[in-house]
């Protein structure tokens, strides 16, 4: 399996069967997602009716190409996608996509369809991703195996994603974001290749840092399970399961041919195998970031320093909900912080740190934020600033900071012009330097509490 996972995610080539000149097919955007996004291997698009397609060389078939092609990309109707699966075996080649809908979620016909497809990937030791799936994207290698226009981009994080569009959802908000998806996987009906087989293939992709997850539910939990004790010592894995409500399982059932399953046994299971759980696409895509940009912390012990009352509030209150601990600071911490302070009346000494409208000038904001980073009671700092134009945070200060001590970053900007490209670019270089930096008060305490979480599965209580 795990060559057959390497020859579908890191091709050197790539056959289209069904690539069309015809703008309104299917196999014509596929085709035209591998060159415009830049795949650098071999493309052998496959059509009998066509002597090119978009430039490319056309063959009537895969075994005209006359040599194995890594990866197979069946651009073609349920029926005929199970014949393509058959002669991908003849053709001795490795893995196949399967875009085609009308399998098992569809009813008794199609779970036949569906059966004919497992009998011959099983038979052969052909990887199928999907049926019913939009595809994948590994932008480590400017590869766009989807039917989607998502631009590809490097990066250490990979999403697997159970619907095509929240998939596309969360891809998005990852872009809004700067969060870098490398790796974005429709699993689709998930007749062959399912979450634990996935789960253990990105558990040893070295371009892999943090798992995200999207899903409904799996007739395989014991083998996600399985998949997710071996790979989450190594790597974070962050899981949003829909279908919560009862009623749901009918519709989960139409999409990917799925039952979704009780919700309570669900999250017992996960917490208990070290998932950090998640609520919502955001939250995903934000627990994701947090992990991947700023790494992970050595506890979960949580400092925060704000100007501002109102958005540190809120993040405050979130973290209160979920149990997070903001332990007060070491005296050498404390009388520090008085110092660079002047003993101001106004200052809340304590954790939160409220420097009130003194902490706005960035020299004093980033003393008080160096002193707190090392203070050996915290492992995690968040960092609210409100912006103004007379009032710049202190980047550089942060970035010294985050070089010097090590400890995760969290900084969260309040009131920021998001159309001013200066904030664009300060949040850019940040992030570069390991800093995520979130524009809402939730976003930044989900990402504190994903980081809190994780070291706590990873280094959990005596």
């Amino acid at each position: 399996m795990g060559n057959n996972l390497q020859a579908m995610f890191n091709p050197q080539s790539i056959a289209v069967v069904g690539a069309s000149e015809d703008n309104g097919k299917l196999g014509y955007t596929i085709t035209e997602n591998l060159i415009r996004f830049g795949f650098p291997g071999e493309i052998f698009p496959i059509n009998q009716k066509y002597m090119t397609v978009l430039g490319r060389k056309a063959y009537p078939s895969l075994s005209s190409v006359g040599k194995p092609v890594d990866l197979v990309l069946s651009a073609v109707g349920a029926s005929a996608t199970v014949d393509v699966a058959e002669e991908c075996s003849r053709s001795r080649s490795k893995a196949m996509v399967a875009y085609a809908a009308n399998f098992r979620e569809v009813g008794e016909d199609g779970r036949k369809l569906e059966a004919a497809l497992n009998e011959i990937a099983d038979r052969t030791g052909l990887s199928v991703l999907g049926p019913n799936t939009p595809g994948f994207i590994n932008g480590n290698i400017s590869l766009n195996a989807t039917f989607f226009p998502f631009r590809v981009q490097k990066g250490n994080v990979a999403v697997m994603t159970q619907s095509g569009g929240v998939g596309g959802g969360i891809y998005y908000k990852a872009l809004e974001e700067h969060m870098p998806i490398g790796l974005w996987i429709g699993v689709g009906n998930r007749s062959n290749l399912d979450f634990g087989d996935l789960i253990l293939y990105l558990g040893q992709d070295k371009t892999v840092d943090v798992i995200g997850i999207y899903m409904e539910g799996t007739e395989r939990g014991d083998q996600l399970v399985s998949s997710l004790a071996r790979v989450i010592p190594r790597k974070p894995v962050v899981l949003y399961k829909a279908g919560r409500a009862d009623s749901a399982d009918r519709l989960t059932l139409s999409h990917t041919g799925s039952l979704s399953g009780s919700q309570g046994i669900y999250r017992g299971v996960l917490k208990q195998a070290g998932v950090i759980q998640v609520d919502s696409v955001a939250e995903l895509v934000c627990a994701c970031k947090g992990l991947a940009v700023a790494g992970e912390p050595k506890g979960e012990r949580i400092g925060m320093v704000t100007p501002s009352g109102g958005g540190s509030i809120i993040v405050f209150d979130l973290l209160m909900e979920w149990d997070c601990l903001l332990p007060q600071f070491s005296q050498d911490t404390d009388r520090t912080i008085r110092r660079i302070m002047k003993n101001a009346n106004s200052v809340v000494y304590k954790n939160p740190l409220d420097l009130t409208t003194t902490g706005f000038e960035a020299g004093f904001y980033g003393r008080v934020a160096e002193a707190l980073a090392m203070d050996v009671n915290i492992d995690i700092i968040i960092a609210v600033f409100p912006i103004h134009k007379y009032f710049p945070p202190p980047d550089d200060k942060f970035i010294e900071i985050r070089k010097k001590v090590g400890k995760p970053i969290i900084v969260y900007w309040i009131a920021v012009d998001r159309p001013n490209h200066e904030y664009e670019n300060r949040r850019k270089v940040l992030e570069e330097n390991g800093i995520p930096v979130f524009l809402l008060p939730e976003e930044a305490a989900w990402a504190a509490r994903t980081m809190a979480v994780r070291s706590r599965s990873m280094h959990p209580a005596p």
